[in-house]
């Protein structure tokens, strides 16, 4: 739903980095109210900070590409991109020993990732399609390495709607200030 509404956001000229991080930032800050209303804010801030940044970037980059792209090489093609993360997830917890071979899910991901590939493939012959296609086509590999930076850095003590709000809160200013040097200074939202 928030690819396709994107979409709709370039189509009418909407500065789109502005409002997705400006969304990012809010949802982080009511996050930390319930956070803080819910007792879970704490923990060792060393840690928090790192998993913080750490993770809002791995949320920011990906975010910023999918909703760059998506004018480009359709929602379609993005929201199947989005998919992927799980497949290629599986495959780096595999390779660094987090997770264990499944049988199943090994003919999964190759039958998974061949059907990406076709679609990728044929978005080439589109007006710079291949480039757009290749950035949006690492969206599932920065998010894969995010998921494994989260549970190798997830602080154990802290609460998971604290930790959430802070991943948000770091996203979203990383985006305002993409957006600031890219769309301009000003905040024109279309609603």
């Amino acid at each position: 739903l928030s690819i396709s509404l994107s979409k709709i956001r370039v189509d009418v000229g909407a500065p789109i980095l502005w409002t997705v991080g400006l969304s990012q930032t809010g949802a982080g800050l009511v996050d930390l109210l319930v956070a803080g209303l819910l007792a879970q804010i704490g923990g060792n801030i060393t840690k928090l900070l790192f998993y913080a940044l750490g993770v809002g970037t791995f949320l920011a980059v990906p975010t910023a590409i999918g909703f760059l792209t998506v004018a480009h090489v359709g929602a379609g093609y993005m929201s199947l991109v989005f998919a992927f993360p799980i497949l290629l997830t599986y495959l780096l917890a595999v390779t660094l020993g987090i997770d264990r071979l499944r049988i199943g899910k090994v003919f999964g991901v190759p039958c998974g990732l061949s059907g990406g590939l076709i679609v990728a493939l044929s978005r080439f012959g589109s007006e710079d399609g291949g480039l757009w296609v290749i950035a949006a086509s690492l969206i599932p590999v920065i998010v894969a390495f995010g998921n494994i930076f989260r549970t190798w850095f997830c602080p154990k003590t802290a609460g998971p709607i604290f930790l959430a709000s802070l991943t948000l809160i770091v996203s979203g200013l990383a985006l305002t200030v993409l957006a600031a040097t890219t769309e301009g200074p000003t905040v024109e939202l279309l609603w």
